[in-house]
């Protein structure tokens, strides 16, 4: 929000005095253009310097605020004139009125401390851009300073009360006298204003400091971070784990923990790396390893050490199957839709190096159908663990049809291991930052290459409560290091820290099948359905209205 208040140029001098005025005008003259004075500079001092006016708009509405002591200063001139006009008709009263004058002589000395005190607010707010968070503090000073000011000014109006109080008998001083009342009253309310602002400001200087920390990005890797990149030296090139693990260093944020490994991270590595379907090279499938290699090996961890008949949909390109055919000698049953007609059935031939060095190959068979749209080809209670790894995200019509026919082939207390895209992970709010659509590209696969849909761990939550299903654990955490912009989740750390734990690329859950799917769907993913068809679940609906 931007501000721009136009302050009339006047001269700071007090005019000479004008022929046929009267003492008492002219020493109530005297006294509101020094406070008209103050007035235009504190205006000029807050609209004038844009980058606070932005700051503190944003956070606390103290603009408003100053708008309204601007208002109240001119009030106050208003009163000042209309006490003037009350005594200039007190002609008999001119001696008393010149020992007011002198009075206010000391008035007029306060007046000019407030001046200095705000040219040193401005002269203040001139080093923002060096040190935000001290100029702040400086503005809280000053205008506690204003606020001393203003209580000498309170206390040598009241002592003036005093002593015209002395001399009053006649109906037209005590007009004057409730005028100066008046404007003691006034000036102790504009000082509540001023305190209540100061501790308004405090707060700001807290939040800017907490937002303009100085960042090092190209500060040295810690022992701890160096120590890090050895334990999960694997697929990508030393370049890219040294600028992720210097952002996290950098931050202070934990983008997720890191995953257990069933042996050495480097034998681990080469175990994947040599995975090749169908006669290819490893080249054809590695950028896929290279974004999702941690996040099979969180998904191995979910596994756990369970011997239950298992079902892996979406199995290609295998290198969950083969970690499990490997490190948890389980032969899940597999299952996977390439879009292919009239055909229920399919197989391919896999090849890889294992850990002890032997190169195997192996023909598997899958079945193949559409999840949404068919009904699985198993018996209910078939499996006591179903894995629903990265599928969720490319669905286009129903995922309650899907998890409905997951919970029907699980046996009650079989566990359902699901993962997905994290949509409020921090990439993305940096992403959003800078201008970014969050939105995948239109694929040359069609509708299912690309995610329709991405979810946030607790709307999981609600999702796989709703189709019966309770999660024992649920976690982020990257796939794969990437580049975070420093400079723009800076800006927001200090929300990103009440995230820890919900900023990594990708959701893991663990859930127990506890009892049947509701009936209808959960209207915080649905719409444009009948009423009756829509259930509450406890999420918002982060969708726009229905068309």
């Amino acid at each position: 929000m931007k501000h721009h208040v136009e302050v009339p140029e006047q001269s700071e001098q007090v005019a000479p005095e004008e022929v046929g005025v009267g003492p008492g005008r002219r020493v109530l003259a005297g006294i509101r253009r020094p406070f008209a004075a103050v007035g235009r500079r504190v205006i000029r001092f807050l609209f004038d310097r844009q980058v606070m006016a932005d700051v503190v708009d944003r956070r606390l509405g103290v603009g408003e605020r100053f708008d309204g002591l601007g208002e109240r200063i001119d009030g106050l001139g208003e009163r000042i004139d209309g006490l003037g006009e009350r005594i200039d008709v007190l002609d008999p009263l001119v001696a008393m009125v010149d020992e007011m004058s002198r009075s206010f002589a000391v008035t007029r000395s306060g007046l000019d401390q407030l001046t200095l005190s705000v040219e040193s607010v401005t002269e203040g707010l001139g080093r923002l851009t060096t040190d935000t968070s001290g100029q702040v503090a400086s503005l809280a000073a000053d205008l506690e300073q204003i606020s001393s000011d203003i209580s000498v000014l309170a206390a040598s109006l009241e002592g003036i009360e005093q002593r015209v109080a002395g001399k009053a008998g006649s109906g037209q001083v005590e007009s004057a006298l409730e005028g100066i009342r008046e404007l003691q009253t006034a000036y102790t309310d504009e000082r509540g204003r001023l305190e209540s602002l100061s501790a308004d400001l405090a707060k700001v200087a807290a939040t800017v400091a907490a937002r303009t920390r100085t960042v090092a990005p190209e500060a040295p890797l810690t022992v701890k971070a160096k120590a890090w990149i050895e334990s999960v030296s694997s697929v990508w090139p030393a370049a890219a784990l040294e600028t992720y693990a210097r952002a996290r260093q950098t931050l202070e944020i934990d983008f997720g923990r890191d995953p257990e490994l069933p042996a050495p991270p480097e034998t681990v590595a080469k175990l994947l790396a040599s995975v090749c379907l169908d006669g290819g090279s490893p080249d054809g499938i590695g950028a896929y390893l290279y974004d999702s290699y941690w996040r099979f090996l969180h998904t191995l961890e979910l596994v756990g050490s369970e011997q239950e008949r298992t079902l892996e949909l979406g199995a290609n390109p295998y290198f969950t199957t083969v970690l499990l055919w490997e490190y948890q000698n389980l032969e899940p049953e597999l299952a996977n839709y390439f879009g292919l007609e009239d055909t229920e059935a399919g197989t391919q031939a896999i090849e890889y190096v294992d850990a002890e060095g032997v190169q195997k190959e192996r023909t598997v068979e899958f079945r193949h159908f559409n999840i949404e749209f068919d009904r699985f080809p198993y018996e209910d209670g078939s499996f006591g663990l179903v894995l629903f790894c990265e599928i969720l995200e490319h669905l286009v019509e129903d995922p309650v049809a899907v998890l409905t026919e997951i919970n029907r082939v699980t046996e009650l207390g079989g566990h359902l291991v699901l993962t997905t895209p994290n949509v409020a992970r921090a990439e993305n709010v940096a992403r959003l930052l800078n201008g970014d659509n969050l939105y995948d590209p239109y694929s040359g696969f069609g509708p299912y290459g690309r995610h329709n849909r991405e979810y946030t761990l607790d709307e999981l939550r609600q999702l796989l409560a709703f189709t019966g299903f309770d999660v024992e654990c649920g976690y982020s955490a990257d796939g794969h290091p990437w580049s975070p912009d420093v400079n723009r989740l800076e800006v927001i750390r200090p929300e990103l820290d009440a995230r820890v734990g919900d900023l990594g690329h990708y959701l893991f859950v663990r859930a127990v099948k506890t009892g049947s799917p509701r009936e209808g769907r959960p209207e915080f993913l649905y719409r444009s359905l009948a009423d009756e068809e829509l259930a509450p679940t406890g999420v918002a609906a982060s969708c726009g209205p229905s068309t």
